[in-house]
């Protein structure tokens, strides 16, 4: 849990971060978002804050920082404490948690104890459920919403990922196992991996060979923290070089990881 000597409105966006609330979000394995604020200023006429956004449906340690802002009026007297959590439900791309929410009930006020809203992204369908729990009088929302900035890491790195074989074999050799190190690096926090196995056409089980190597680089990135509903390992009897029956050639031989 953050400790953020900052305003008290960035509460708005997020929900209760006090023990069932945080390890409900982490056992539904779904995005949540977490902040906890103190020593908050009273008769701030504008509030900006803090948090992270929890990605374990992604996969291990997908966390990413974000800062809140443009709040206008509403921040109350006497608020000494916040602390929150809940989940950013309709989340299928980074890029859409940024922007600026808004509350279908206009302006929001939560007061002592706990209070609960629905913020959504004007952009998007991105939602965001409130209950947020205060130590203090109380903490008001302007209807005009708050701005979330997220930095994005670019998407620079390569978007597929080939892993050759030598004949017959299924195992990962050094030079793959550093491939997909690099792919964990650059890839671990983004949606969807498609696995995909070939064979030449010298192979033997060719089809059975195809699956094996699939299923080891799927093996692979899961015990990297990967997670595992993102990765879908298959085979493939379509040869990347196009050859003759009985040809033995290493670039069949793969496995094509590409990044969606």
């Amino acid at each position: 849990m953050m400790n953020i000597a900052k305003h008290a409105a960035p509460v708005s966006l997020l929900a209760l971060a006090v023990g069932a609330t945080s390890a409900r979000a982490q056992t539904n394995n779904a995005p949540w978002v977490e902040l906890e604020a103190t020593s908050v200023m009273a008769g701030v006429g504008e509030g900006s804050g803090d948090g992270q956004l929890h990605l374990p449906n992604l996969g291990t340690n997908c966390d990413y920082p974000f800062a809140i802002s443009g709040f206008g009026a509403g921040v109350h007297v006497g608020v000494t404490k916040i602390s929150a959590s809940g989940p950013a439900k309709n989340l299928t791309k980074l890029d859409d948690f940024r922007g600026t929410y808004t509350s279908s009930q206009g302006e929001v006020t939560l007061g002592v104890g706990r209070g609960d809203a629905t913020l959504k992204n004007k952009a998007n369908d991105v939602i965001i459920e409130v209950a947020a729990q205060t130590a203090g009088i109380g903490l008001g929302v302007s209807g005009q919403g708050l701005t979330i900035d997220m930095p994005i890491p670019p998407e620079n790195a390569p978007r597929a990922y080939v892993l050759e074989y030598g004949f017959q074999k299924g195992w990962l050799n050094a030079d793959n196992r550093k491939a997909l190190n690099g792919l964990v690096d650059a890839w671990k926090c983004r949606f969807v991996n498609d696995v995909t196995g070939g064979s030449d056409s010298q192979e033997t089980e060719g089809a059975k060979l195809a699956s094996l190597r699939a299923n080891a680089v799927r093996n692979y990135l899961v015990g990297a923290g990967v997670a595992a509903n993102r990765i879908t390992p298959k085979a493939s009897d379509y040869l990347r070089v196009l050859t003759s029956e009985g040809v033995r050639l290493r670039q069949n031989r793969v496995v094509v990881v590409t990044i969606r």
